[in-house]
């Protein structure tokens, strides 16, 4: 085996990958490596909520090990800092440097962690140079965020584990139990087999497809023991070092689009998608050569696409797909949903709708019945569905709650509540305005103490409008959309128990149980089908002609203004805390928007009034072809 090093010319087209592309979408690494078809002139700039997130992962990667050095013996942790050039850009040489850097740290038994490490051919070089063998893996790259370095091994080196810094918490979501996993403090020792903690929730896969990747690096070097180094580590949010074995099988997955859901381990499921990776890359470059050559790549709406650097490109070729465009458009339409439809030949959006609902699996009927929807392009009652059941008041109250993560910290806080108050003199399908008030409870100081000052006060804000309305004999009725206002509102309470003004968890359970507090979003996605791409507000709201002040309105935007609100310039802070007060005004007018958009077509009054039955629409006609 020769030995791959950093002058080598290529001996075949394909570069070195990283772990990423393991984890990065098919469709987006193909387009990456066929620039004669995908000019890069196509991609989209970053948007301002990915910048904001690279600059938050990369501020707080530096805080971890500055924090870790600081905790350290002198010498024990090493910091490699990559030589760049006049425009920040890096370099060959710069990449070389920290390759030998991190082997100058591996080779120094005083060292036991190394931050900012590399691996590639440099430092394949200098292993095979001191251990007089030829090693080379010239597939991949890997730069780990650091290194621990643990017992020797037989061939006299340490073996080695990987650690990545990842700006979001270890485990995501919730689980019925909580589990006992290995921890390590920001001061060492750093390992898997000190300190248990208890974490609820799950890992994400694709943290550990990326330790994963630098294991089988580092195992083709023979840099690994699989005692020690079958343990990787992710520091997020918790300021932690968990650990996680690589060869359990910890996720449920496919290791294939289709293929059977079973147990699996980072490793195979790494092993198979990086493998698929190198598949995709070689026939992205072929294609690139050869137009002719077909894609290996089906194109298909995912999960990230919204920040994609392809997504004006993919967004216009799922929009033209086939017939009616491809069926993922659909809500409802996820991956594996479409394969089901796929191994029967159905891939667009009228193909999909064609097809008969008669002795259909239920599931099916449902996505056949929203691919007409879209097609005729109307708003339609659901199945059973006599007429809407939209609850109306004298006096209607729309709220909505704003969160982000304040700048250099892992704290997430709530720290705006904006209330839209509407009073009215009629109602129905003649419903008229009499008055609306837009009362905004907001905080920019980043504190406990300001989120628990604007929950308060919303919530004494609640109980007063119930007390006025009950005073003057008027109904009242509360609307949010999605349940994300009631798990926030019943978070502070129990965080902030026993705080003046806090109400208990059950008054806010309570509160939300009640036949005075509507859910639009059950409303709006259980009674009706929409020709929509999704069950957002904001994609509702823009059917029925509402549209937002600001050009880029967004959830994951806000947190970015919310960061500028809170920074040093008081320019830009007065600017982004309009921003968001009017974002958030805008939210809770279009939950109003919505609503007077159904009385007006009486759907809430009398049955079926301008609003067709999802099972009355016809099958769409095929495409005729010239």
């Amino acid at each position: 085996m020769s030995v791959a090093t950093t002058t080598d010319p290529p001996t075949r087209p394909r570069p070195r990958l990283g772990g990423y592309a393991a984890k990065t979408c098919p469709e987006a690494l193909s387009k990456d490596y066929s620039p004669n078809l995908y000019p890069v002139t196509l991609r989209d700039d970053p948007s301002a909520f990915t910048t904001d997130l690279m600059n938050s992962g990369n501020l707080f990667e530096t805080q971890i090990g500055l924090a870790i050095i600081a905790a350290a013996p002198a010498g024990s942790v090493v910091s490699i800092v990559e030589a760049r050039d006049e425009a920040g850009e890096r370099t060959a040489e710069g990449k070389t440097a920290k390759e030998e850097g991190t082997f100058a740290a591996w080779l120094n038994p005083n060292v036991s962690m190394v931050f900012n490490a590399r691996i590639g051919g440099r430092f394949e070089e200098l292993v095979s140079a001191h251990l007089g063998l030829s090693l080379s893996d010239p597939d991949r790259i890997s730069e780990p965020d650091a290194i621990v370095f643990g017992p020797l091994m037989a061939n006299g080196l340490r073996a080695m584990a990987f650690v990545d810094v990842k700006w979001h918490k270890t485990y995501g979501g919730r689980t019925a139990k909580p589990k006992l996993v290995p921890v390590s403090g920001l001061p060492g020792p750093y390992n898997p087999y000190g300190a248990q903690e208890a974490f609820t929730g799950n890992l994400h896969l694709e943290d550990w497809m990326q330790l994963s990747h630098y294991y089988r690096h580092g195992e083709s070097l023979g840099a690994v023991d699989d005692d020690f180094s079958l343990w990787g580590a992710v520091i997020g949010k918790e300021e932690k070092l968990v650990w996680a074995s690589l060869d359990v099988k910890g996720f449920r997955k496919p290791l294939t689009d289709g293929g059977p859901v079973a147990a699996r381990t980072a490793l195979e499921l790494y092993d198979a998608n990086f493998a698929r990776a190198m598949d995709i890359v070689d026939n992205a470059i072929a294609r690139n050569l050869d137009p002719t050559v077909a894609s290996i790549v089906r194109l298909e709406k995912r999960s990230g696409c919204a920040e994609c650097p392809w997504r004006t490109v993919c967004a216009e070729e799922l929009r033209t797909y086939g017939d009616g465009g491809h069926i993922t458009l659909l809500p409802g339409v996820t991956q594996a949903v479409a394969q089901s439809f796929y191994r029967r030949g159905i891939t667009d959006i009228r193909g999909l709708g064609r097809m008969d609902v008669r002795g259909a699996d239920p599931a099916d009927v449902k996505h056949i019945r929203q691919a007409r929807v879209f097609h005729a392009g109307k708003v339609a009652r659901n199945v059973g569905v006599e007429f809407v059941d939209l609850p109306r008041a004298d006096i209607e109250i729309d709220f909505d709650c704003e969160n982000a993560t304040v700048a250099g910290s892992s704290e997430n806080l709530v720290y705006m509540w904006g209330v839209l108050a509407t009073g009215r003199k009629q109602l129905g399908r003649r419903s008229s305005r009499e008055r609306t008030e837009m009362s905004t409870f907001d905080n920019y100081t980043g504190t406990p103490a300001g989120e628990q000052a604007v929950f308060v006060a919303a919530w004494e804000y609640f109980q007063k409008m119930i007390a006025k309305a009950a005073k003057a004999g008027h109904s009242i009725c509360f609307y949010h959309y999605t349940q994300y206002e009631r798990t926030q509102m019943a978070a502070l309470a129990a965080k902030y128990a026993g705080g003046r003004g806090v109400p208990t968890v059950g008054a806010v359970l309570e509160f939300f149980a009640s036949e005075n507090v509507v859910d639009l979003y059950d409303v709006l996605h259980k009674q009706l089908v929409w020709p929509t791409q999704s069950h957002s507000i904001k994609a509702l709201a823009k059917w029925v002609r509402f549209s937002w002040r600001d050009e880029t309105p967004g959830g994951d935007q806000s947190m970015v203004w919310y960061r500028a609100a809170t920074g040093s310039s008081p320019v830009s802070a007065a600017e982004n805390v309009e921003r968001l007060r009017c974002y958030n005004e805008d939210d809770v007018a279009a939950q109003l928007a919505l609503r007077d958009w159904l009385s007006m077509l009486g759907a809430a009054r009398r049955p079926g009034d301008k609003l067709p039955s999802v099972t009355a629409l016809r099958k769409p006609l095929a495409r005729r072809t010239p």
